[in-house]
């Protein structure tokens, strides 16, 4: 075969393996697809963004009717006595506050009359003394804790945890001790006695940590720290 003929078969050969082109209708139809879901997306976009807008307009317009409602309640009770004020849910879902109720008139106390004494009667010299009015003292109320021995104790409390995190068991010890000697009552005064036998323990004083414990036990005897109060105990007795 010469060497025309080989050149012509290679033609041939690659004239049949080439690629069609594309079709022209399928890429069209193909690229209108692409461009109807883009504009869909960007559809579905603005419509999110839409209804987003419209729920924040909403949870503010909420948000001030219901601080506004409470700024009048609290002008009223400041005004004319103490308002019980409460929010109920409207068909719309805004804060409505009740119509304050009016307060009675109180009956004014009438003058006794005065009655004038039959003459037959001869006046006293010496008139009885009026009973003496023993005064009632008030009852003993219950002192509320004040803010500052409450900040006081979260705080000795937090300095005496991150004293243990950081395996400073006589620090944590001081605090624990300041804590119940300052504030005895304190709502922190349990948890505060279980820390201190246990860094008793940790600092290998057993004597100070059964007597602790045993306190803990005589007043918790199903505490949660009970079981862990009486291994202390057992292994400071001799």
């Amino acid at each position: 075969m010469s060497r025309s003929d080989r050149d012509l078969n290679q033609l041939f050969y690659d004239m049949a393996n080439q690629a069609a082109p594309p079709d022209a209708a399928a890429d069209a139809a193909r690229r209108r697809q692409r461009a109807i879901g883009g504009m869909r997306a960007l559809h579905r976009h603005s419509v999110d963004a839409k209804s987003h807008a419209v729920r924040r307009r909403r949870r503010l317009v909420l948000t001030l009717s219901a601080a506004a409602a409470a700024l009048v309640g609290t002008a009223l009770a400041a005004g004319g006595g103490w308002l019980p004020f409460r929010f109920h849910e409207s068909t719309h879902g805004a804060a409505v506050a009740p119509r304050p109720a009016l307060a009675k008139p109180t009956p004014r106390a009438e003058a006794p009359r005065a009655t004038s004494m039959p003459p037959s009667v001869p006046e006293l010299a010496h008139p009885t003394a009026p009973e003496a009015v023993v005064p009632v003292s008030p009852p003993n109320r219950v002192a509320k804790p004040r803010s500052v021995d409450l900040e006081q104790v979260n705080q000795l409390f937090a300095d005496a945890k991150r004293a243990r995190r950081e395996h400073r068991d006589a620090d944590e010890l001081a605090l624990l001790q300041q804590l119940l000697t300052e504030h005895p009552g304190s709502v922190l005064s349990l948890e505060a006695s279980i820390e201190r036998f246990r860094a008793l323990a940790r600092l290998g004083r057993n004597a100070e940590a059964a007597r602790y414990a045993n306190l803990y036990l005589a007043r918790y005897p199903s505490g949660y720290a009970a079981d862990e109060a009486r291994s202390i105990v057992g292994n400071a007795a001799p």
